[in-house]
């Protein structure tokens, strides 16, 4: 990958690159995680296996992005009806604590998207069920104004080009945070040791493109050079 990505893995086959399952030619970038294996040199200890884009790509307040990406579910993948895992999110900055502001998860058999600030709360949405969504390529496009006060805050979530989130003036980020960054992977704060089907979870990821409006784009992250040892 990138010199100035960072990839957070228990093991190097955590986030590998593979040939794309459904076109022929392309790569992808293959996550996983496993109750099997130890986490605790890992970020908090936590499973997970995640790229975090790098410090030229940071998300100010009041500048307005576009985010694409796509993501590709296998048929392996067991939902889990009681905790949610992560699979994109943008993480506050060095400021502060808590939950990132924006989230993307899966939990059960649905999607499930959130935004935060320190000063609102967080607002929560459940979106559609991911059952239709195993064994193809989905594309997201996510809109985003940072703003912790909300005057100028934007959210808007796109999934294949249809709508499934929205949000106008509801504070979208941490005070004081100027710092935010891209998180893309597998996180699963907590993970239910007794249920054995979901002792292990994988995803794939395509290509990644961070824009800004006035500036074009920030920067494109492409499976094709990736290098994950």
């Amino acid at each position: 990958m990138a010199p100035e990505l960072v990839v957070q893995k228990a093991s190097p086959d955590d986030v590998v690159v593979v040939d794309d399952p459904v076109h022929s030619g392309r790569k992808a970038v293959k996550v996983t995680i496993s109750l099997d294996e130890d986490y605790s040199h890992v970020a908090n200890g936590a499973p997970r296996a995640e790229i975090v884009f790098p410090g030229s790509l940071r998300f100010e307040v009041g500048h307005h992005y576009l985010i694409r990406w796509s993501t590709y579910i296998p048929s392996s993948f067991v939902p889990d009806d009681d905790e949610s895992v992560v699979i994109t999110q943008i993480h506050q900055g060095g400021c502060c604590s808590g939950p990132p502001p924006i989230m993307l998860t899966i939990r059960g058999d649905h999607y499930e998207f959130a935004e935060r600030s320190d000063v609102n709360g967080v607002r929560q949405q459940v979106l559609r069920k991911i059952k239709s969504d195993i064994g193809r390529w989905v594309n997201w496009v996510l809109r985003y104004v940072p703003d912790p006060s909300g005057v100028k805050s934007r959210t808007e979530l796109r999934k294949d080009d249809v709508v499934v989130y929205s949000s106008d003036r509801w504070p979208n980020a941490y005070s004081d945070d100027q710092t935010s960054y891209l998180k893309i992977g597998l996180y699963k704060s907590k993970w239910d040791f007794k249920n054995d089907a979901n002792r292990r979870l994988c995803l794939l990821f395509g290509d990644i493109l961070i824009s800004e409006r006035g500036e074009g784009s920030l920067g494109i992250v492409s499976a094709l050079d990736s290098d994950t040892e």
